[in-house]
């Protein structure tokens, strides 16, 4: 078996006036978020979707939809028209190749009829891109070349480029390998010495890293890939980091003497950015390449698992329905290049040629006609055909319908019903975590003053809070398990019970009580999955936790699991001395003690390493938090980004001139005011206590 390398088809994003670097992203951000509805803010919100394409396609497809209905609004027809360019590159990166060629064709008519010949030249080369996906390699030549044609009469050089790029990639399936690099190093001498777009750079040294690969020589073929990575990393280009990894994985395993184990580290990574940007058809064919490498290095149960995971999305991006719609608008297409063919000649002979010529045109053209008006008879004579027939077997359609139509609607009556069930099951499940979990005048007799925030994402929550007194120490705890929802709540309430059973023992510290956590639900999760055949199948059960343990002489002991503790302290007190466990962020009138976490979960993880606690003794008046990373991890803003730890625990600091009540009605206020219309992305669970 061989292996197929990826190549980077260049798409049709933006001409000189459009997106192209991060500093020209800030500018549209500016102008697509003011109150206005005009025309400079549908260019920015589709420059922002083109921007996003190759970083996130849920973020692009929220820009060109927004774009577009402003437009709409405006009858800014150019504004609709790039805003439908973006929507039919994502669903040609989503697999939906016959909404793609719709609304590429569609696009470059619009902008034909305008006279807008940059878009037109960039629809030719998306269209061919999508040709060359279905494998109609010799559609794809004549669609680029008649973009090339488009480019060289009119001087778009841009495109120009971009087109050559992907004639040569083409060639190179075709095993033209010399051909391919002559146009490699034409779209290199364009951008090195007039367009300089670091971009399309990335993508031809990963194409010329193709041919070096075929050519047998790895080593130069590594040394491009590797340049075009970086380039795409510094970039933020997602779906071309996931080619490059794909091509290096593909590339170290199919060496002599390949690495399997490096080439498995590129593949993990790859595989991690094409599930975060679902895109399928990158993880049907890096689950093909994985197939073929594991295949020639004997492991023939994880090739046959890995080919299988390729079916499964080849199945998902083309079924046969797709393939008949691509055909009729492939027939299309090609119909429009042929009319589009003719006026353009008409138009050129009527300026060129003597009025001799021009009669004899005319009558060309009449000519056409009468063969284009017979056409048009024998077809309408065939619809009528057609018609008769289908009025015939109306009735016969109509009574399938009608039975079809029963069918569904028991069967909609019948999944009604178990959704009920399923809900009303999820609802019980809240009622006994509900009732597991410490209750407010539990927490108000151990805690004294504090305040708890506590929102599931779902009906249940994989975040849960833990608290007991028990001797002359108080136990706090807050954790975060694998997922949320049900699979998360499962969790979380075998972790529950296992700190709950672990403290009633002898503890020596925060440290030991983790350890003892962590053998405990290991031992649980391993008998759990001892059917599962593979360590990468069992490492995703665990929890993130912080767990503070308090005497009544105020010493504070805490150990994390990849959850930090964070300790409020006023100014005028005394602080302890920074290490690599503890940092002070200092504010105005009050500073932050940073306690560290151990960087690993609690359950099943690879490392075997140890948790370490810190210890501290508080001063009253201190006030400590836990949390899981659900507030700081929530999506909002102008910008639609992350709130990041670093702005809560601004928020922290902000408030913690105020009494326990009121730091948690501000930090409510500020969390809704920050994710406005955004869903919640995660459970969130903060606990803040005050030292008194």
């Amino acid at each position: 078996m061989t292996l197929r390398f990826l190549l980077l088809f260049l798409i049709f994003l933006s001409v000189r006036d459009f997106v192209s670097a991060q500093n020209s992203v800030e500018q549209y951000y500016a102008v697509a978020f003011k109150s206005t509805n005009d025309t400079a803010k549908v260019n920015a919100l589709n420059a922002l979707a083109r921007y996003h394409v190759n970083v996130s396609m849920d973020s692009a497809d929220y820009y060109s939809k927004q774009a577009e209905t402003i437009a709409l609004n405006l009858k800014y027809q150019r504004g609709i028209i790039m805003a439908r360019v973006t929507k039919g590159i994502l669903e040609s990166d989503r697999g939906n190749y016959p909404e793609a060629l719709d609304l590429l064709l569609n696009a470059g008519a619009d902008a034909e009829a305008m006279g807008d010949y940059n878009i037109v030249a960039g629809q030719r080369l998306n269209l061919g891109n999508i040709y060359v996906r279905m494998g109609d390699l010799n559609t794809a030549m004549e669609t680029y070349q008649s973009g090339i044609d488009i480019c060289e009469k009119h001087g778009i050089k841009y495109t120009q480029a971009s087109l050559y790029t992907s004639v040569g990639m083409v060639l190179r399936m075709q095993n033209d390998l010399d051909s391919a690099l002559i146009y490699y190093e034409k779209v290199l001498e364009i951008h090195y010495n007039e367009l300089h777009d670091s971009t399309v750079i990335a993508a031809v040294y990963n194409n010329i890293a193709s041919l070096y690969f075929s050519k047998k020589d790895n080593k130069t073929a590594e040394n491009y890939l590797l340049k075009s990575y970086e380039i795409n990393k510094l970039m933020g280009n997602e779906r071309y980091q996931i080619m490059n990894l794909a091509n290096l994985a593909g590339m170290v395993g199919q060496m002599p003497g390949g690495n399997l184990e490096k080439a498995n580290e590129y593949y993990d990574m790859a595989l991690d950015l094409a599930l975060r940007t679902k895109s399928k058809e990158a993880l049907q064919s890096i689950y093909e390449s994985m197939a073929i490498v594991h295949y020639n290095h004997s492991e023939y149960r994880d090739a046959f698992e890995y080919l299988m995971k390729a079916n499964t999305y080849k199945d998902s991006v083309l079924g046969d329905e797709k393939q008949n719609q691509i055909l009729a608008i492939s027939k299309d297409f090609k119909t429009r290049q042929i009319q589009d063919s003719l006026r353009i000649k008409e138009q050129e002979l009527a300026l060129s040629q003597s009025n001799e010529e021009a009669a004899n045109l005319k009558a060309s053209k009449s000519t056409l006609q009468l063969v284009i008006a017979l056409v048009l008879l024998i077809a309408i004579l065939v619809v009528l055909f057609f018609v008769y027939r289908h009025f015939k077997n109306q009735k016969k359609i109509n009574a399938l319908l009608q039975q079809k139509n029963d069918e569904i609607y028991h069967q909609k009556i019948e999944i009604e019903q178990k959704n009920t069930e399923l809900t009303d099951s999820i609802n019980y499940a809240k009622r006994i975590q509900q009732a597991l979990l410490p209750s407010t005048s539990y927490l108000q007799k151990v805690l004294g003053e504090h305040f708890l925030i506590f929102k599931p994402k779902d009906i249940v929550s994989g975040d849960f809070y833990w608290v007991k007194h028990q001797g002359n120490k108080h136990y706090f705890a807050v954790a975060d398990c694998t997922g949320h929802g049900v699979p998360g709540a499962m969790v979380s309430m075998l972790g529950f019970e296992t700190i709950d059973r672990i403290s009633t023992g002898e503890i020596s510290n925060s440290a030991d009580f983790v350890n003892k956590v962590n053998d405990a639900l290991v031992n649980s999760l391993t008998a759990r999955n001892a059917e599962q055949t593979t360590r990468e199948q069992q490492v995703k059960d665990g929890m993130d936790l912080s767990l503070c343990i308090v005497t009544d002489k105020q010493k504070l002991s805490y150990c994390g699991a990849n959850n930090e503790c964070y300790i409020m302290r006023s100014n005028d007190k005394n602080f302890p001395a920074e290490n690599d466990r503890l940092k002070i962020i200092k504010g105005d009138q009050f500073s932050v003690i940073e306690l560290k976490p151990t960087k690993r979960p609690v359950g099943l993880f690879e490392s075997d390493e140890n948790f370490i606690s810190v210890e501290l003794q508080l001063l009253q008046g201190d006030m400590f938090y836990l949390f899981s990373d659900g507030y700081a991890d929530q999506f909002g803003g102008e910008k639609g980004k992350k709130l990041k730890t670093s702005a809560f625990r601004e928020a922290l600091l902000k408030y913690a001139h105020l009494d326990m009540k009121q730091q948690c009605d501000a930090l409510e206020i500020y969390l809704s005011e920050w994710q406005h219309n955004f869903d919640q992305l995660d459970d969130i669970t903060v606990l803040g206590v005050k030292v008194e």
